[in-house]
């Protein structure tokens, strides 16, 4: 019988101090092992998401470019708007927010007939104005109309990084501290 009581109170007494030990070290060393094989998905995740915004804004500027039958970017955005250092993040102001056909309130120049031969009219009342510039996100393509047949060469207004572009659409991504990325 006191055999019994023994084993009982052997069996209910728990883990030694060097059983916990070794646990706490085999949890540490397999979460030393699997974390930063975890955070590298995730980096990998981001990296994937700028690459493919970036070749989304580039393809987008080529197909507004071909689709408005112009060779050049008459006024092509290169400075920062905020939050960005360098570049923009709307895309219903890029790659060009400002030209008109020379008698709007910019007088940029650059927007004067549309690909069927229609000029683009940027005075009169709001109404009956076109949309400066060529721009990504609700462009007016169509002269004349007022602003009544815009489309978008992208899906949204706001892209995640920011962007330059060269007179010929060569796009730029950047973070908004301005830094310059790759692709």
């Amino acid at each position: 019988m006191a055999t019994d009581a023994a084993r009982r109170a052997s069996a209910e007494r728990g883990f030694t101090l060097i059983e916990l030990l070794v646990a706490v070290v085999l949890v540490s060393v397999l979460a030393a092992v699997v974390l930063p094989m975890v955070n590298r998905f995730a980096d990998h995740g981001t990296e994937e998401a700028r690459l493919t915004e970036f070749h989304d804004v580039a393809t987008a500027v080529i197909v507004m470019m071909t689709h408005n039958e112009i060779l050049s970017i008459p006024n092509p955005v290169t400075g920062g708007t905020l939050p960005c250092a360098v570049g923009t993040k709307v895309l219903s102001g890029f790659p060009d927010a400002d030209s008109d056909n020379g008698q709007g309130a910019g007088n940029d120049g650059g927007k004067e007939l549309d690909v069927e031969g229609k000029p683009y009219v940027f005075t009169g009342p709001p109404s009956g104005r076109d949309k400066q510039g060529y721009v990504l996100y609700d462009h007016d393509a169509v002269g004349g109309d007022g602003q009544a047949a815009l489309l978008s060469y992208v899906s949204l207004p706001q892209a995640a990084f920011c962007y330059t572009t060269d007179r010929d659409g060569t796009v730029r991504q950047y973070l908004e501290d301005g830094t310059e990325q790759t692709s």
